[in-house]
């Protein structure tokens, strides 16, 4: 923010730069809705909690639900993002990263977990008392 603006103004420079590698990149900008936004946090979220458990360093759900809340500020009422998934479905979480997967970005790849627990009929809480 620049001195005595009372806010943030916008950096032509960088909106140019922005704009320049959009167009080159063939991106057409379209308006993000906050419901849209935390759609993909969590999806996200619950994806990077699904890829630890696979990898061991999560030893189960509920770990990785109690370390959002307690270390980061994971609203409690909600649970934590491996409850928010179970909540969701697994199934349709799953669909939802797909589809964010069409954008080219392999932060989106669903973890093989996914696929695993739903041809199981399985919930990230069905994993906890392992």
């Amino acid at each position: 923010w620049p001195e005595g603006a009372g806010g943030p103004e916008e950096d032509r420079e960088v909106l140019t730069l922005i704009g320049s590698e959009r167009r080159g990149r063939g991106i057409v900008p379209r308006r993000v809705t906050a419901p849209e936004i935390r759609a993909r946090v969590l999806a996200a979220m619950a994806n990077a909690g699904a890829e630890l458990i696979e990898a061991g360093a999560a030893r189960c759900p509920s770990d990785i639900d109690v370390a959002m809340m307690a270390g980061w500020g994971f609203p409690r009422w909600k649970g934590g993002p491996m409850q928010v998934a179970d909540a969701t479905g697994l199934l349709p979480l799953r669909k939802e990263l797909r589809d964010y997967a069409r954008e080219g970005e392999a932060v989106w790849q669903p973890a093989a977990l996914f696929d695993e627990m739903i041809k199981n009929g399985l919930r990230f809480s069905d994993l906890n008392a392992a």
